[in-house]
Formats: C-alpha cells, structure tokens, sequence
C-alpha cells in the first residue's frame, strides 16, 4: 500500500465514510417519508425512549470528552432510536430501522476489534485464492500469508483481506434493497449474503493481482481494488434477481394493514421533553471538568533496559516484520536474538502498548507468529506454570520452499541435526497486564481507561523463540525457563 488516500479509501479497514452513510440514510428517509410521518404520534416504547436516547446523547458527551469523534456516530444510531421509540413507537422505529443500517456500516470499529478480524480474514482469502488458482491450473504454494506461484511471492496484506469491500457493498446493499422495493425480510436476507459477496470479489481481485504479478504501490493496483468493488454491485444485482425470480417468489407477500388513523396526542410535548433531556445529558458532559476524564498516569518504563546477558546468553538486534504485523502498533518494541556459546539462540520480542492512543492496539493473534511464509501452525497446550493468557505454538518455516524471510538469517546447525534451510520454531506469547479480549475491547472503544484513577501497570507483549533441534520436549523446557526469566524481570522492574 502506498499510504495514498485513494488506497486508504480502498483498502484500510480502519477508514471509513460517515458522510456518506449520513447522505444513504437521509435519502432513504426521503424515499419513506410519508411512512415516517403516518407513525408520528403513535403510542410511545417509553422505555426505549428514555434508555436508547440517554446512552446516545451520553455517547455524544463522552466523545466530546475524550476526543473521540468516532463515538458521534454510534451516539447518532442510539439517539434516533430513542427519538423514534418516543414520538412514534414501534411503527416509527421500524420505519427508519432499515435505513439506520446505512449509518451502522460506516461505524469504525475499533482497533482491538480490526485485529482480531483482519488475520483469519487474510487467511480466508489466501485459502480462497488458492483454491482459484487449483481450479484454474495454476501450480502454487501456499505458507502461512504467502502465496508462492510462477517464481513470485504474493502476501496477502491486510489491505488484500476484504473486510473493506465487504463493507462497502453492505452499504450498497442497504440503498439497493430499499431501493428496488423489497420488504423487510427479503432486504435481511440480501444483505446478510453480502459479506459473502464482497469475499468473493475481492478473491477474484486478488487473484488477478497474483497473476499478473501487480505491485502494490501501482496505479494498476487501484484499479483493480475499484473494479473489485464494481464486481461486487454487479454481483449484488444479480444476486436480487436471482432471488426474486427464486426464493422471495415463494415468500408470501405482505398483508396490506387497513389504514386507520394515528392518534397524534402530545406531540409537541415528547418532542419538547426529548429536546431537553438530550440537552440535559449532552451538556453534562460537555461541561464536565477535564480532570474528570485525564485517565490514569500512565507508566512508560524504558522496556529497552532489558539486560543484554540475560541466562548465560548475549543480545544482538534483529529487525522487526513490520509488514507482517500491519496496523498493530505499540509505544514502543524491539527484537533481540539471545545466544548462549554453543548453545541455544532465543529470539526475544518485546512490545510496550501504547495505552495513550486509542488508535493503537497492541491486541493481535499476529504477534504471536515471529514472520511471515509458515508452512505449518500448531497451537501447544501452555505449560502448567505458565502466566495467565499464555500461549505455546509449534510453527515451522522452509527457507528452501519460500525464500530467507527469516530476520534471523540461519543456514542450519553445524552438526547436520536439522535440514539446511527448514526450521521449526518453538514459540511462548505472553501478554502481560491484558484483561480478556471482550473486556479489552469495550474499554479501549468505549475509552472507559479515562475513569480510572490509579496509576496502571505498564502492559506488555512478549514473544519468545527458539529453534526446536534434537529433543523437542527439553527444548520446550528450555524455552518456558527463558521467558519465565524475562517475565520475572520486567515484573521486579515494575
């Protein structure tokens, strides 16, 4: 990726368009407004009322607290709801639920979230791809996030897994379904095929690019993730008709509803009191003293100190996989490799998270893996002593197969006991100071960090590797007792 707005707009999963989701729902508003205005009035849900527009309007406040416009949006869904349950009830929410999807699509998830999607979804497209290139006869390897054909090596970035696209024809769907006339459930059904949809076309997209060999940084490159996205609307075209002519034919139709007249009773006075609740609750926060929401005193320790003899072994710098790991980001990181005099040599990867940026996330399965072109992937059960939230991976890597990609370049042992170029790394992740991911995830969106008021605990992520030669098992001891040394230092270090 070229860092151009063009291939943000395409391609980045954490950039989306609330304006234009703000422009699909006022249109599909338009097209439904005499609906809404038949529902003006109705019996009120009171309860939803008061419950959807508070969280909203706080959400508003909140966002304007913290900094963090991402929040608008969501606050937006919840208030709308809240208004319709109060000055229409349930006809008025039905009649603008299908149109608020427009605005749900271009919530930006939050970080936490875009890493746990984004990995399993590169591999789904590596699989999908290679299964196209199978069925088109095309030779190829596939190791891990490589896709190695015709003496070339494609990686599928994170930028190539189509949660993009996915979401952009979800929005698509969303204008299409209302406007070619489909009722409720049939416009369910076609946007729940969507993600499927968008999956597919961006298979294909990356099916060409691995054909024709496309550099990223190619205008050629754009080109491609656009028609991507017109092979998607086409597709949703003809995948509505497919089910009309199918499915949605067999469907029974709607009963027409005999049109009675809607008490409008009170009106002018739920608008009034929903007015000034919002402004009650909004201004709270907007009001609300900076202190209130400075957050925790952040440690931020020099996690470089870690000593450079450490178990009899001696440190020397590697580089980092900055394109394997892709959006995840850390305060700071480094990545040692610790060799004892004829005896092992332990890789050591150390992030610090960057608790101060709510558009970081130190959170990933992908730094687990120390590069990437893995052959094989293995998850161990962790070691009994092992800290909380540990995990153990037996990962294997050929050289001879998919290139040196290798940041610790090694030919193989002297003494013939493995093959020249083939390794099998033994792996312990450690996160230290993580709550679980559920947890993580609410409060890294929601920026609930901000109330707290005690000073937290640096929170680190820790990786470490060694190569597996001879016996497996008391390589693994070997391993358990290394990382144990680091976690012990950096937890006596504070």
């Amino acid at each position: 990726m070229n860092g151009s707005s063009l291939d943000a707009a395409l391609y980045d999963p954490g950039v989306t368009s609330p304006l234009l989701g703000v422009a699909v729902f006022a249109a599909l508003v338009a097209l439904r407004r005499d609906r809404i205005r038949a529902a003006l009035g109705g019996p009120p849900l009171v309860g939803l009322a008061l419950v959807a527009s508070g969280l909203g309007f706080a959400l508003f406040g909140w966002s304007h607290a913290i900094g963090a416009p991402d929040l608008v949006l969501p606050g937006l869904v919840l208030a709308l709801v809240g208004g319709a349950a109060g000055l229409g009830g349930r006809a008025l929410v039905a009649a603008i639920g299908f149109p608020m999807l427009a605005l749900v699509c271009v919530i930006r998830p939050p970080e936490p979230l875009l890493n746990l999607l984004l990995f399993p979804l590169q591999q789904a497209t590596v699989a999908l791809t290679a299964g196209l290139l199978s069925l088109v006869g095309r030779a190829h390897l596939v190791a891990g996030d490589l896709i190695l054909t015709n003496g070339a090596a494609f990686q599928v970035v994170e930028g190539c897994s189509g949660l993009k696209t996915i979401a952009s024809l979800a929005l698509a769907a969303v204008a299409y379904g209302e406007l070619v006339g489909r009722r409720g459930y049939e416009k369910a059904v076609l946007v729940a095929l969507t993600p499927a949809l968008g999956f597919l076309a961006n298979g294909l997209r990356v099916l060409l690019l691995v054909f024709r060999k496309i550099p990223a940084e190619s205008v050629e490159h754009q080109v491609y993730g656009v028609a991507a996205l017109l092979v998607g609307v086409i597709g949703l075209v003809a995948l509505e008709i497919g089910l009309s002519r199918t499915l949605f034919r067999r469907w029974p139709g709607r009963v027409a509803a005999e049109s009675t007249p809607v008490p409008r009773a009170g009106l002018g006075r739920r608008v009034a009191a929903w007015a000034v609740g919002a402004s009650g609750v909004a201004a709270f926060f907007f009001l609300t003293p900076a202190d209130f929401v400075r957050g925790p005193r952040l440690e931020r320790p020099n996690i470089e100190e870690l000593p450079l003899e450490l178990g009899g072994a001696t440190a020397r710098g590697l580089r980092i996989d900055d394109d394997f790991l892709g959006r995840v980001r850390f305060a700071h990181r480094f990545y040692r490799a610790y060799e004892r005099p004829g005896g092992d040599r332990f890789r050591v990867f150390v992030g610090l998270a960057d608790d101060a940026n709510r558009d970081a996330s130190a959170l990933s399965p992908r730094t687990a893996i120390p590069h990437s072109g893995w052959l094989a992937l293995e998850r161990l059960e962790p070691a009994p002593d092992a800290p909380p939230g540990s995990e153990r991976f037996r990962i294997r890597y050929d050289a001879r197969q998919t290139g040196d990609r290798s940041l610790d370049a090694d030919d193989g042992a002297e003494d013939g006991s493995r093959t020249r170029g083939e390794r099998t790394v033994l792996v312990e992740h450690i996160r230290l100071g993580f709550a679980p991911w559920e947890i993580e995830l609410l409060r890294a969106w929601l920026g609930l960090d901000r109330l707290d008021r005690a000073p937290r605990a640096p929170r680190l992520v820790l990786r470490v590797e060694l190569d597996a030669v001879g016996d497996s098992e008391a390589a693994l001891l070997r391993l358990r007792q290394f990382a144990q040394e680091i976690v012990d230092w950096y937890r006596s270090a504070g």
